[in-house]
């Protein structure tokens, strides 16, 4: 999206920062919030923690997210995988990310797509 990206360590400890609720995104062949991101390597692609399920997802980097918010503007609202919270908040949630997936409402096949 831009020419030049934020690089380096932040400036001061954001207000909000961006998580990645992983059971809902699609990672690799969607990367909306990677584009957009005004950040260098502040969302990547991380293999899915769900066992099994062979894809990708993305990550936020809490160390250097701004909480600017447009991952979460640019998620489709389908996925509806990206949320902002509370600095303490989400610090919280990626150190406490669920282990468990049986939330899911559908069943993700390898490369991220549905299965039918």
């Amino acid at each position: 999206m831009q020419d030049v990206l934020i690089t380096g360590l932040r400036k001061k400890t954001p207000k909000k920062l961006a998580f990645v609720d992983q059971g809902k995104c699609f990672g690799r062949g969607c990367e909306f919030c990677i584009v957009v991101c005004p950040v260098k390597d502040c969302i990547t692609l991380v293999p899915d923690p769900e066992p099994g399920a062979g894809a990708t997802v993305c990550e936020v980097n809490i160390e250097t997210c701004i909480g600017c918010t447009l991952c979460a503007q640019f998620c489709p609202p389908d996925y509806d995988a990206v949320h902002m919270f509370a600095y303490e908040e989400g610090v919280r949630l990626t150190q406490e990310m669920p282990r468990s997936y049986d939330y899911r409402s559908y069943n993700k096949r390898k490369g991220g797509a549905l299965a039918s």
